[in-house]
């Protein structure tokens, strides 16, 4: 695979990513079911991870989770860890956002540094997605307003700042739309059309303009390929996520244009780094990571073929810490299946 590829997984430090609605989380009707022959065990976090996916002014997360978790990881070969920031970090332009026990800059880059004594690259992980920005408070339902823009651009600058001007900052910017995760939330905005590339574009400026290069989720490609390809900046780098098992789903399925995505992503001549899983609530398999990087391996040109990220997208706690390292040890296997 190269040692400038990326094996890497993402952590959260934050957590309100996906309701407005008070921690714990109510049960609400998602598009997602869980499937009925999981093994106990499983289910029951499962159901503690929809729990607690409610808004909370305080983090859900175990620093010894984030040590076993980051150890792991280097023993595992693995060379990048995106940080999941949400509400998580006292931003010093807008402290208001942060969490009573959110980390403060001064400790926050002391992590850095760790992490870079372990060989591995610390980046961070903002989501301005109208789906996904519950970690902004009073912030998210003032979207595409003046004091809105001003908001990110202070904090895509904090961000840069404290992480001393890293390789990537990841914006988020996926599911918003209808058919995804706004059942968990009271307040509902989506933007689409051309507010939605207006806003997209600025952050990307605000990035650009800190000399970081722009990191986001790929999945407004699934039904706006065209669209996509022509006013998509080449310099973004690509996510396509994808966590099932068939990668030659009929094209009448709606798992085709998420696998598909890999090629048209290619076809365009973006730079990408598939994400693969180990969990969630759509028959995800432990057998994708593998798949995935077998398929992309033949799709994917390898200077365009950056590498590959892992969200296990759970708590980091020590209740999900078995379920963290297993994305690790699955990511590991992925990687050498690219190197054979």
């Amino acid at each position: 695979m190269g040692e400038n590829k990326i094996l890497g997984s993402l952590l959260h430090l934050g957590r309100n990513f996906w309701s407005d609605r008070p921690y714990p989380r109510p049960e609400t009707a998602g598009r997602y079911k869980m499937p009925e022959n999981l093994p106990p065990e499983i289910k029951r976090l499962k159901k503690l991870q929809k729990r607690m996916g409610g808004w909370h002014d305080r983090l859900r997360f175990d620093e010894s989770a984030w040590n076993k978790a980051v150890e792991r990881m280097r023993e595992k070969g693995l060379n990048m860890l995106v940080i999941d920031l949400g509400e998580g970090l006292r931003y010093p332009s807008h402290p208001e956002i942060a969490a009573r026990d959110a980390w403060s800059p001064d400790r926050m880059r002391a992590e850095i540094g760790r992490l870079r004594g372990m060989g591995i690259e610390a980046v961070p992980k903002l989501n301005f997605s109208t789906t996904h920005n519950a970690w902004m408070g009073e912030y998210r339902r003032l979207v595409s307003t003046p004091e809105y823009y001003r908001v990110c651009e202070d904090l895509i600058k904090d961000t840069c700042e404290i992480f001393d001007t890293p390789r990537f900052l990841h914006l988020g910017y996926d599911e918003e739309d209808f058919a995804h995760m706004q059942h968990g939330y009271d307040f509902v905005p989506i933007r689409q059309g051309e507010l939605w590339w207006h806003d997209f574009l600025f952050t990307v400026r605000c990035v650009e303009r800190c000399g970081v290069r722009a990191w986001i989720w790929s999945d407004k490609i699934w039904h706006h390929r065209e669209e996509f390809a022509k006013r998509m900046p080449k310099s973004v780098l690509q996510s396509n996520w994808y966590y099932c098992g068939d990668f030659n789903p009929d094209e009448k399925s709606e798992l085709y244009p998420m696998v598909h995505a890999y090629d048209w992503l290619e076809e365009a001549g973006f730079d990408q780094v598939p994400c693969v899983s180990n969990c969630g609530d759509w028959n995800m398999l432990k057998t994708n990571p593998g798949l995935t990087a077998e398929y992309c391996r033949k799709i994917i040109a390898p200077e365009r073929f950056k590498g590959m990220l892992v969200a296990p997208w759970c708590c980091t706690t020590e209740d999900f810490l078995p379920w963290i390292n297993e994305a690790t040890d699955l990511l590991a296997a992925a990687g050498r299946t690219l190197k054979g």
